[in-house]
């Protein structure tokens, strides 16, 4: 492959074009040719290569941190690293090109093996492995239906590999053999796509079929009957901006709603979702049929672009998400099915939910708990009260008798943890108090529905914005009252300064590292101001590396002896270099002297074993910055003389 000319350049190219980062791509494929043209090359210290590795490998770790940051999953940030591989590494590469050495210390490449460790002199030539990291960089995401990069990938392989035919083969056989070999690579590649997609399909469906609690829109598992202490999450979900601030109450943002229970489970009937359109002014979603005076800005990381969006009760119109597929039904459910990794909107609401009308379910309880129902509504004596009287009564009777904790009591054996709940417990969280409500409401006639979703409460100075943590997830009741859906929160109101208690000392950590994600998910979104001072300053701390770099480095002039062999200064290896070129062939530029001997030794030249045994010393005489001892470089001195004596 040394021998084909400008091959890096046209790797650099080919993965310019296949990745569309022409302004990256032909600077570099310039310079990676331009040592060749140049009257000199540059010497650095062995400390000094070495840096430049160690800071290649510091940008694969922040190239890697940043992608994740912005655009997680882990995968992604794998995958778009290793697209930007040919530029991270390039520095590397450069420091062999223009020292016009024929490789770089491995001790260059690894810590392990530096500090006079043995091997670490040996050298590795980084063309082929840089040609190779252009070709993966150019296949990272491409598209599924074009073939452009494996017909580059053959004409790249053509180009590499035709210089080391063997020369007593016809060129047109050669060529035609390794175009078969270009079309079973390509069809074996193709099946292998399509098996993976079918593979995807099968893991997908029963991955679904296996979790449906996880990824049905209709169902919700509520945490009752889970003995022990929950454990949520202190990562920040959603950023919201409301239109007034928070003081007297939370706001509630509706993810779901639920019709039907047993055995601590909700689930909703089967309902159509429809495509939403978009106008003008936004989503239409008309949730409610009174006036929208209120606002509200929501920002959420989504999943691969797809999520439901939380809302609030009375929505009527929803700004942003340009460009995304929204989906909606008449429960108010809304899930973008296709946008970005990151969704920030806006919503107009107002009046109640009204859009969808009670059903026979919404007054349907389970048998196995109606008995407790009916005690306690008789208890309450609820069954003579109209809707507003009924729910002050039971806001009074859980906030007085009853107790939020996320530490919840064991029931006994055949009672079921709502009938234990609602009689002896008398503690749970938030999905206890809805689910009791919910039912107690449906059992005095009233019409009601579970909903699960986020309370907002929380203010942070650092992101200057309500947050809502995971912890902030929450269970309320919707309640058929004067013609619309009513939002009723029957949770003892201090159920969030309880959780907020017991927040970890790290919790500020955890803080400060999501709102940084966040600021870098949506630096180029409209009114987030522009980070282009980041760039400019690793721009500037680049410039600064790469001038001390050079500083330190050696200036040095080509040397060009009689023959063909290339070298940066005179050695005490030159003289036998010199015999062995007359006598044979002369060292190709690139070939190290350790191949050079080797090839040699292959064709039964004489004394190439005695050299071979003195290459470690000659190395270490060349390259350790400790160098020999007084021993070694005596021995050394011996048997290069020894060796002129008897074969010059």
């Amino acid at each position: 492959m040394t021998k084909s000319p400008f091959i890096i350049a046209g790797a650099l190219i080919f993965w310019s074009w296949q990745t569309g980062l022409w302004w990256l791509g032909l600077p570099l494929a310039l310079l990676a040719e331009l040592p060749a043209y140049l009257n000199g090359h540059w010497e650095l210290s062995l400390k000094e290569r070495q840096r430049v590795a160690d800071l290649c490998s510091i940008a694969v770790v922040l190239s890697a941190g940043y992608v994740y940051i912005n655009q997680p999953p882990f995968g992604n940030a794998v995958i778009r690293t290793m697209q930007w591989s040919p530029v991270i590494f390039f520095p590397l590469f450069a420091i062999q090109t223009y020292s016009g050495r024929s490789g770089i210390e491995l001790s260059v490449l690894f810590l392990s093996l530096r500090g006079n460790r043995f091997g670490g002199n040996e050298l590795v030539n980084l063309q082929p492995i840089y040609l190779v990291l252009c070709l993966i960089g150019a296949a990272m995401q491409l598209p599924s239906n074009d073939i452009s990069y494996y017909q580059g990938l053959g004409m790249m392989a053509v180009w590499a590999l035709l210089p080391m035919r063997r020369q007593n083969r016809i060129p047109f056989t050669w060529l035609l053999n390794f175009s078969f070999a270009i079309a079973i690579g390509f069809s074996m590649s193709l099946g292998l796509t399509l098996l993976q997609a079918e593979l995807e399909e099968y893991i997908i469906a029963w991955l679904a079929d296996s979790y449906a609690d996880d990824t049905d829109l209709y169902r919700s598992t509520t945490a009752i009957g889970d003995v022990g202490r929950l454990k949520l999450s202190e990562q920040v979900v959603l950023r919201v901006w409301p239109d007034k601030p928070l003081f007297l109450s939370p706001l509630l943002l509706r993810s779901g709603s639920f019709t039907s229970y047993a055995n601590g489970v909700w689930v909703t009937n089967r309902v159509s979702f429809n495509a939403l359109n978009s106008n003008a002014l936004g989503w239409n979603l008309l949730s409610s049929n009174g006036q929208a005076n209120n606002w509200v800005q929501i920002a959420m990381q989504l999943d691969r672009g797809k999520g439901i969006l939380p809302l609030p009760n009375g929505n009527q119109t929803l700004q942003g998400l340009k460009g995304a597929q929204l989906i909606g039904n008449n429960f108010g459910t809304v899930q973008v099915t296709e946008g970005p990794d990151f969704a920030q909107y806006k919503v107009k609401y107002g009046a109640p939910f009204t859009q969808s009308q009670p059903q026979t379910h919404d007054l349907r309880t389970p048998a196995i708990e109606r008995p407790i129902l009916q005690q306690t509504i008789k208890n309450l004596g609820l069954k003579k009260l109209n809707t507003p009287q009924i729910l002050d009564r039971l806001q009074s009777f859980f906030q007085q008798q009853f107790k939020y904790s996320l530490h919840l009591p064991t029931p006994p054996l055949g009672q079921s943890p709502l009938t234990h709940f609602l009689t002896q417990g008398r503690t749970g969280h938030c999905e206890y108090f809805a689910t009791a409500a919910v039912l107690l409401l449906r059992q005095a006639g009233i019409p009601a529905r579970y909903v699960h979703g986020w309370s907002v409460q929380e203010y942070s100075d650092l992101e200057q914005a309500y947050v809502a943590r995971a912890r902030h997830a929450h269970a309320w009741v919707l309640v058929w009252s004067n013609g619309a859906w009513q939002d009723f929160d029957s949770t003892p109101p201090l159920w969030g300064t309880l959780e907020a208690e017991k927040r970890p000392w790290w919790g500020i950590i955890q803080d400060l590292w999501g709102w940084a994600h966040y600021r870098l998910a949506t630096q180029n979104e409209p009114g987030q101001t522009n980070n282009l001072w980041l760039i400019i300053g690793l721009i500037v701390l680049i410039s600064l590396l790469t001038w001390r770099i050079a500083r330190h480095g050696k200036r040095v002039a080509r040397i060009r002896i009689a023959t063909v062999t290339e070298t940066t200064v005179a050695t005490i290896f030159s003289p036998i270099e010199h015999v062995l070129s007359l006598r044979t062939r002369a060292r190709l530029k690139g070939e190290t002297l350790r191949n050079w001997l080797n090839n040699l030794q292959v064709k039964g030249e004489a004394g190439i074993t005695e050299l071979l045994a003195l290459m470690d010393l000659y190395y270490r005489q060349r390259f350790d910055p400790v160098g020999l001892s007084v021993q070694d470089t005596k021995k050394l001195q011996h048997g290069l003389k020894t060796w002129l004596a008897n074969y010059q």
